[in-house]
C-alpha cells in the first residue's frame, strides 16, 4: 500500500518543531480570507485557505497562541463567533471593476499601501503581544504587514505571498518578462478580461512589485514554500537556502461512510468513473477537461465524470451536466462529501494548464490510491514522480485528455466497486 499521508502530516512537524526552537508562543497569521465565508460564497475556499486551516490546527493543538487576521470579503461580516479571527479590511475582486482604468487603478492603490489595514494590524500586533507573522496569501493585504513587522521589529515568515497563480514557469520571472508579459498572461492563462491599460500598469506595477517583494523576502526571518517547485521560486529571488522550510501542506480527507446521493448509486455502477476536485477556474483546466469529456463520451457512454468545486466556470459546470447525462455536478464538497467522491471514482484526473505550488487533490487521492492523471509540473512533479498509478500528460490540451480518457475507458473493466482508503 501506498502512503504518502504520514510523511506529509510530519512536514507541519517542521513548522512546529522550528518555532518553538525560536522561542515564538504567539503568532498571528495572515491571508486575505478564513472563514466563516459569506453564505453562498464557498468560492472563496481553496488551497491556501484550507493550508491557513491545517497550520492553525498544528499550531493550536501544540500549545501556540494563534490569532488570524483576514479581510472581510465586499462588505463587513456579522461578528464571529471565532474569537481567534480579527477583520482588517475589506476585500473587494478586481472583477467587480468594469473598467480597465478602474481596476489598474485599484491594483496599484489594494496592493501598494492600504493605510487602513496597516494601522488595524499594527493594533492587532500590539494588542497580542506577537512573537512571530506567518503570511500566506496577500491579496488587497498591501506592503503593510512588511512595515507593520519592520516597526514592531516582529520576525515574519512567508508562505505564499506575490508568487503568481498563473505563472507557467518553472523559475522566478525576471523584471523585464513580468513588465512586458505579466498582462497578457493573467488574460489568456486565469480567464481575465482586463482591458488595454489594466494590462499596461499590471506589467509595470507587477515588475516593481517583483523588485520589491524580493527586497523584503530577502530580509525576512525566512521563507516557508509549499514543495521544491515553490522552494526554488524563491531562491530564484534570492532568499537563502538556509532560510527556506519547505512544509507541505496536508488536508487530511478521513474516510466517511457512503451514505449520500449520488455516491450510493455510483457506488455500484460499473461505468469508468472520471473525477474532477478543485476551483472551476480557466487555469485548472476544467474547461478543457469538460470538453475533451464531450467528445470522448460521443464515441463510449460508460463514463461517468464528477466535478467538485466552486468558481467563475460553475455556469459553464452546470450547463454541461444538463446537456450531457453522463457529466454530474456535484458543487462543493465538505470533508465527508470529499470522501465519498474519491472512493467511489476510479481515476482522478488533474488537469491545470499552470504549475500547481503543492497539489493537495493529488495527495488526498494518492491517501485513496487512485489512478490519477496530470501533468508533470510544478509541485504536481513531486508527488506524482514517485506515485506507481499515476499517467502523465505531457501537455494539457482538449486533445490529450480525450485520447487519454478514450484510452482509460478501453482498458476499464467494469465491476462493482470495492472503496479503499
Amino acid at each position: 500500500m501506498y502512503c504518502g499521508e504520514k510523511a506529509l502530516d510530519s512536514d507541519y512537524t517542521k513548522l512546529v518543531n522550528l518555532f518553538k526552537e525560536k522561542g515564538y508562543r504567539c503568532v498571528v497569521l495572515l491571508n486575505t480570507s478564513f472563514p466563516p465565508y459569506p453564505t453562498g460564497l464557498k468560492i472563496l475556499r481553496g488551497g491556501i485557505e484550507s493550508d491557513v486551516e491545517s497550520t492553525v490546527e498544528a499550531l493550536g493543538s501544540n500549545g501556540f497562541k494563534v490569532t488570524i487576521a483576514a479581510l472581510h470579503y465586499i462588505e463587513k461580516l456579522d461578528e464571529s463567533t471565532d474569537s481567534r479571527v480579527e477583520r482588517i479590511g475589506i476585500y473587494r475582486p478586481y472583477a467587480l471593476e468594469k473598467s480597465s482604468f478602474r481596476k489598474g487603478l485599484r491594483l496599484l492603490t489594494s496592493e501598494t499601501f492600504k493605510p487602513g489595514v496597516f494601522f488595524r494590524l499594527l493594533s492587532l500586533l500590539r494588542k497580542e503581544n506577537c512573537d512571530v507573522i506567518i503570511l500566506f496569501g496577500s491579496l488587497q493585504l498591501s506592503l503593510a504587514p512588511y512595515l507593520a513587522s519592520r516597526i514592531l521589529r516582529i520576525p515574519i515568515y512567508v508562505r505564499n505571498d506575490w508568487i503568481c497563480p498563473a505563472r507557467p514557469y518553472y523559475e522566478a520571472c525576471g523584471f523585464s518578462e513580468r513588465v512586458l508579459g505579466c498582462g497578457d498572461c493573467l488574460e489568456v492563462n486565469m480567464g481575465m478580461e482586463l482591458g488595454g491599460f489594466a494590462k499596461l500598469v499590471i506589467g509595470v506595477f507587477s515588475g516593481l512589485v517583483g523588485v520589491v517583494k524580493s527586497w523584503l523576502w530577502r530580509r525576512a526571518a525566512g521563507a516557508l514554500p509549499i514543495s521544491e517547485y515553490h522552494s526554488n521560486l524563491f531562491k530564484g529571488y534570492g532568499v537563502p537556502t538556509d532560510r527556506l522550510t519547505v512544509v507541505h501542506p496536508s488536508r487530511r480527507i478521513r474516510k466517511s461512510p457512503i451514505v449520500d446521493e449520488p455516491f450510493t448509486e455510483l457506488l455500484g455502477s460499473r461505468q469508468l468513473k472520471i473525477l474532477y476536485v478543485g476551483r472551476l477556474e480557466k487555469d485548472k483546466g476544467i474547461d478543457l477537461l469538460l470538453d475533451a469529456f464531450k467528445k470522448a463520451v460521443r464515441e463510449r457512454d460508460d463514463m461517468k465524470l464528477l466535478v467538485a468545486g466552486e468558481g467563475l466556470l460553475r455556469d459553464l459546470v452546470q450547463e454541461c451536466a444538463s446537456r450531457c447525462p453522463q457529466v454530474t455536478y456535484l458543487g462543493w464538497l465538505d470533508v465527508a462529501g470529499l470522501s465519498q467522491a474519491y472512493q467511489v471514482s476510479d481515476v482522478v484526473i488533474i488537469p491545470t494548464i499552470v504549475p500547481e505550488g503543492h497539489g493537495v487533490v493529488a495527495e488526498e487521492a494518492i491517501s485513496y490510491e487512485k489512478l490519477i492523471v496530470g501533468p508533470l509540473s510544478g509541485g504536481l512533479k513531486e508527488l506524482l514522480e514517485t506515485y506507481p498509478d499515476s499517467i502523465s500528460l505531457d501537455e494539457v490540451s482538449v486533445d490529450s485528455l480525450y485520447r487519454t480518457i478514450l484510452s482509460l475507458a478501453r482498458g476499464h473493466v467494469g465491476k462493482s466497486d470495492t472503496p479503499t482508503g
